[in-house]
């Protein structure tokens, strides 16, 4: 009778060669495919390929084995332990097919819910099969080839699908044929993993089919318990939206599941187009035009603050910024306030080109990856009304953030990226300021066929990793009278210096410049340095919103090589910068920009933590607004839903008329 109760293990020689021809097969393909990457800073082969011999040899291994039981419980725990085994193997597939195998990011209570929806998901299908084994295959092939389609969406676009991606099916179908998807090293690892777990159930004893109606219903409540847990489970986790972090941080199908939440875009309490088109009446422009605007330079440096908003008794062995600091004559510099912080550039690029604010939108959103799908109202759109030529260009990989596809929709006619530039400069491992700017200064004279130039660069020079010890580097900041030592501040303190150099480059070139050239220069954040040094400096642990708000100033200059009126803007947003570059250049301004000074007279900033009260004197929450301020506020998040998500009823006074004719 004992036994009876322990399972008898075979060796199935004809499995056997098939599990051999398979690892084989794994073996030769993550061998050939040991230097392929996909937006790496890796060059050259990887070591990874020497998981191909473990993985050959499980194949082999578990296809000698053949398991058989007569015991129903030892079976069906069997069963129950290869379904959690599969369960981790696809959340493995799903990050691989984005080239993305890094487990340790996701925390244990992610793990648990994605194995719950995975089980979920094989509940409903037990129900109809009645089959443990089967309903996992189902649901591993299912998910194997939504995989592929992620991976096919993650290199062509430079994120993985979301919710809001349903809706654009057709124009990614248009254009599927002309992009070829690429297998890395990663992928094959973690896709025969996959595959691997998959040819395991074949050594498991068989599959008895249920043929209890109860027993497939009470499967099916299971499943449907499940699938709430895990979406409630998901209540308070941020979306993940840059390149492969949702399978990283969350998960492809948790991230998924949270996208659904943030892609409910409700409109404004009282909203109506009509209200938005009143208000647009309101504003109107004389049509002048000009022979002769200026060039514009927009430059949004990677990480450019200053720690001195923090204290006034921030020291270091030497002036950090002195020549962004000196200059003073035909100047306009200030603060303006930014929604992010150590990282989400594209949430700033959205807010200065559009001028629309976060501060109306779910935290952790990418406009840029989630709402622009077509073409929306902005600076570029607006410029090339005035018969400008206009250029973005950031020295990286041009699926960050989605920018190849969306920068079109934002009216740029033409985009480089990384490829593009020589990488003779680099600073660490990124392409330098003084790089970037040689390589803008080369387009302005590119001829356009006489026409004024927009070109709007994104720095990576002082990019956040700042533990770099290479020969690319060398400290030239240290902090003075902290109690501690930053050295990851003084490494990017550093950086901001080499910053400085270059736009003194930049801008003493720009000077002897034979045509009339404005440049505006801002951060897009502030760096992810250590925490402790904003507390330190500060004298306190940012408890209060006023606090909190001084880690989202970044400074911004606007220069010109002709006559400005010189001026201080103790506070702004990144979307009022718009109006101060157009007033700076002599373009007069549109309705939407006359709105935006408007409201800046009422509220002079705003961001994703609440808006400066101007009758309280300190920041409050949105939902502690009342009176003018509120009304205010109602009439720009009013504005801004009409110009993001009600594109049928869209602005003809504030939007439509900048953009070009839909076919």
């Amino acid at each position: 009778m004992k036994s009876s109760l322990l399972p008898r293990i075979h060796i199935d020689k004809k499995k056997g060669l098939i599990g051999f021809g398979l690892g084989l097969l794994s073996l030769c393909v993550i061998y050939l495919l040991r230097n392929t990457h996909i937006s790496s800073t890796t060059n050259g082969p990887s070591q990874g390929y020497l998981l191909g011999f473990p993985i050959a040899f499980l194949f082999t291994l578990v296809g000698l084995i053949r398991i058989e039981s007569k015991n129903s419980i030892l079976t069906a725990l069997l069963h129950v332990c290869w379904h959690l085994v599969s369960a981790l193997a696809a959340l493995l597939g799903t990050m691989a097919a984005v080239d993305c195998l890094s487990v340790w990011r996701m925390v244990p209570h992610t793990i648990f819910l994605n194995v719950m929806l995975f089980s979920a998901f094989v509940g409903v299908v037990y129900t109809f099969t009645g089959r443990l084994k089967l309903s996992v295959t189902i649901i591993s092939l299912l998910e194997l080839l939504i995989a592929c389609v992620n991976s096919f969406v993650w290199q062509f676009r430079g994120r993985e699908i979301l919710f809001a991606d349903l809706s654009a099916v057709g124009t990614a179908l248009n254009v599927a044929s002309e992009y070829s998807p690429i297998l890395t090293l990663k992928m094959a690892i973690g896709l025969f993993v996959w595959l691997l777990v998959l040819f395991s159930q074949f050594s498991l004893p068989a599959d008895v089919p249920q043929k209890s109606l109860k027993a497939r219903l009470a499967a099916f409540a299971a499943a449907v318990v499940l699938l709430v847990f895990s979406v409630f489970g998901s209540e308070g986790l941020p979306i993940q939206t840059y390149s492969n972090r949702g399978s990283a941080w969350n998960g492809f199908y948790i991230n998924f599941i949270i996208s659904i939440r943030d892609a409910t875009i409700r409109p404004p309490e009282n909203y109506s187009p009509e209200a938005v088109e009143e208000i647009a009446k309101e504003y109107s422009v004389s049509g002048r035009e000009s022979d002769d605007y200026p060039n514009i330079i927009v430059i949004m440096n990677e990480s450019f603050a200053d720690f001195r908003v923090f204290s006034d008794t921030f020291q270091t062995n030497q002036p950090v910024t002195p020549f962004f600091d000196s200059l003073q004559e035909n100047v306009i510099r200030g603060n303006a306030l930014v929604s992010v912080y150590g990282g989400h550039t594209a949430n700033s690029e959205f807010e200065f080109l559009t001028g629309l604010s976060m501060g109306f939108l779910s935290v952790g959103t990418v406009p840029y990856q989630q709402y622009i799908s077509d073409n929306a109202f902005s600076l570029p759109w607006l410029l090339e009304t005035h018969g400008y030529s206009c250029i973005a260009t950031h020295p990286f990989h041009e699926s960050s953030w989605g920018r190849r596809t969306t920068y079109p929709h934002l009216g740029f006619q033409s985009s480089t990226f990384l490829p593009d530039y020589p990488g003779e400069k680099l600073i660490r491992k990124y392409v330098s300021d003084q790089e970037m700017y040689e390589y803008i200064l080369q387009k302005l004279d590119e001829d356009p066929g006489n026409q004024p130039r927009f070109i709007f660069g994104i720095t990576m020079q002082n990019h956040g990793g700042y533990r770099y010890e290479g020969d690319n580097y060398t400290k030239t900041i240290e902090l003075e009278g902290c109690s501690r030592e930053y050295p990851c501040a003084e490494q990017y303190l550093s950086l901001l210096h080499e910053s400085d150099k270059a736009l003194q480059y930049l801008l003493t070139t720009l000077e002897a410049y034979e045509e009339n050239t404005v440049v505006l220069f801002f951060g897009d954040h502030l760096p992810g340095v250590e925490s402790d040094l904003y507390s330190e400096l500060l004298g306190s642990s940012l408890d209060t919103l006023d606090e909190q708000v001084l880690q989202y100033k970044v400074p911004f200059l606007i220069w010109a090589n002709y006559d400005i009126e010189e001026q201080t803007v103790e506070q702004t947003t990144l979307g009022n910068l718009g109006h101060y570059l157009l007033d700076a250049a002599g373009i007069e301004l549109p309705e939407f920009y006359q709105f935006l000074v408007e409201f800046e007279q009422h509220i002079p900033t705003i961001n994703h933590l609440g808006y400066f009260s101007l009758s309280n004197n300190c920041f409050l929450t949105r939902e502690e607004a009342q009176g003018e301020e509120k009304e205010w506020l109602d009439k720009y998040a009013a504005i801004q839903y009409n110009a993001l998500f009600d594109a049928k009823n869209r602005s003809d006074i504030f939007f439509n008329q900048y953009l070009p004719c839909q076919p």
